[in-house]
């Protein structure tokens, strides 16, 4: 089934539980990726499963799959040009999509012989958790930190922009480090062991940065990690009753919190 835009028809047949899916392919003539699609709906037309996987045309290419969710933002080539201009970088060759991630959308491109990636949040009027809004800030804060405190190698950001005055949406730009995924990476059984070595020392870094409180930076830092997750868990349930669906676990959750306050209030005084 071929379709102008991402997203699939819904005039395939049913099955008897009133569920449906949706199968779709889509080509991207500009840069020659092939979309695939898979969705399932449910009775009530309320979503349930999808899956969209990216598969480049390019030989050069053909192994990259690229998970594309709908808060990702997809650029076309002009786009991406204008924003590298904004930091500078003219002559850009050999933009293509990165990346298995589900949120933001990223672009490798090269510029002046060196390699970048220009990483881009959602529009400012995509729907969110509340604990995404904003979350692109928090992931910049986290490479200063990293950067001024460990030695943990990170890409040199090169060019930041959360004004929203050339699109509507926060992006930065990076040098591009080599190297792939490691679940894309077929190691020996020596390399998978040094690398399994590796990764603790690289958290343990990570791990001794310590900041001003709990939770998401985001969203407002709490003194203790309980009335962060509690904070957390009431955003959550919130966003839930704002797209009119409900939250069981967190609602039972903020009840579990509450009582344990109560609980652990009268022991102390008790005590």
């Amino acid at each position: 089934l071929r379709i102008p835009q991402a997203q699939p028809e819904r005039n395939l047949s049913r099955n008897r539980t009133g569920s449906f899916i949706a199968v779709y392919l889509k080509e991207t003539q500009e840069t020659g990726i092939l979309h695939l699609g898979l969705f399932i709906w449910k009775r009530n037309n309320r979503f349930i499963y999808g899956i969209h996987i990216q598969i480049s045309k390019d030989e050069k290419e053909k192994d990259r799959r690229l998970m594309i969710s709908k808060t990702k933002k997809e650029l076309n080539t002009q786009e991406i040009e204008a924003l590298c201009a904004s930091a500078g970088l003219t002559q850009i060759e050999n933009i293509h999509p990165l990346g298995a991630g589900e949120f933001n959308a990223v672009y490798a491109f090269d510029a002046g012989g060196e390699a970048y990636a220009l990483k881009i949040a959602p529009s400012a009027d995509t729907p969110v958790m509340t604990y995404e809004k904003n979350m692109m800030r928090s992931e910049l804060f986290w490479y200063e930190q990293l950067s001024a405190h460990t030695d943990v190698e990170i890409p040199e950001i090169v060019h930041v922009d959360t004004s929203r005055s050339l699109t509507p949406s926060d992006f930065f730009i990076m040098r591009r480090i080599p190297g792939r995924q490691m679940n894309e990476t077929e190691f020996t059984p020596g390399e998978r062991k040094e690398a399994a070595a590796l990764l603790p020392g690289i958290a343990a870094k990570m791990h001794r940065i310590t900041g001003d409180g709990f939770g998401y930076p985001q969203n407002g830092l709490h003194d203790t990690w309980a009335k962060a997750l509690q904070s957390m868990t009431e955003a959550m349930v919130s966003d839930a009753a704002a797209m009119g669906q409900s939250c069981e676990n967190g609602e039972k959750t903020l009840k579990l919190s509450v009582n344990m306050r109560i609980f652990w209030s009268a022991f102390h005084a008790a005590w």
